[in-house]
């Protein structure tokens, strides 16, 4: 009923996946930031998350069920869209007695997260755990080593909403238009093809 302009989450998500699996990955966690509301998915039973978050989910479920590894374990984590969670999160799926090897962020912030706990459980990426995020924040090529990241066109995406806007108030009456911006996958360092043996990311004794 109104404009809308975004990207294809769903099959962006699906493409940052199919990235892992491409270099091997087969135990392939997830960590979705949940919304604000406290509105449950309804379709996925799983916590409150935006609608966005969703569509990640689903994009990497599909790329998990056409490499043929939906019938794996559950390695989807949904947290707050706090780093401190994701923290946790990823120090939980690390102490797992078959950890995954590699993880998709539906965004920066959470991958700010897994990088933290990882170093906490003695985890080197992408050694021990290859890493794709969701959006391409400043840092993230900055860092050793640089994060591989799904990047959206945000300021394209600001700069259409904006034209949209403006056409309405200008008096445009024509049907509500959706427009879909292309997203693009930007291969750093952080994903490498994964150790051939499993192994159990032991945490650093404390000092």
């Amino acid at each position: 009923r109104a404009d809308v302009v975004g990207i294809d989450n769903r099959a962006a998500a699906r493409r940052a996946v199919e990235h892992l699996v491409a270099a091997g990955h087969r135990r392939i966690a997830m960590l979705a930031g949940a919304g604000s509301g406290g509105r449950p998915l309804q379709a996925e039973g799983v916590p409150p998350a935006l609608m966005t978050g969703l569509d990640r989910i689903r994009g990497y479920r599909d790329a998990l069920s056409s490499a043929g590894l939906d019938g794996l374990p559950d390695y989807l984590r949904v947290t707050h869209f706090r780093s401190s969670a994701a923290r946790a999160a990823i120090r939980e799926l690390l102490a797992l007695p078959v950890p995954p090897t590699a993880v998709f962020c539906s965004d920066s912030l959470l991958s700010l997260g897994v990088l933290a706990g990882a170093a906490d459980s003695g985890a080197v990426i992408p050694v021990d755990l290859s890493l794709v995020a969701f959006d391409d924040a400043d840092w993230m090529d900055v860092v050793t080593p640089a994060v591989t990241v799904m990047d959206q066109p945000a300021y394209d995406i600001g700069a259409a909403a904006a034209d949209r806007l403006l056409r309405r108030v200008a008096g445009d009456t024509a049907r509500p238009r959706r427009v879909v911006l292309p997203t693009s996958l930007v291969a750093r360092g952080s994903v490498a093809a994964p150790r051939t043996a499993v192994r159990r990311v032991q945490r650093p004794a404390a000092p």
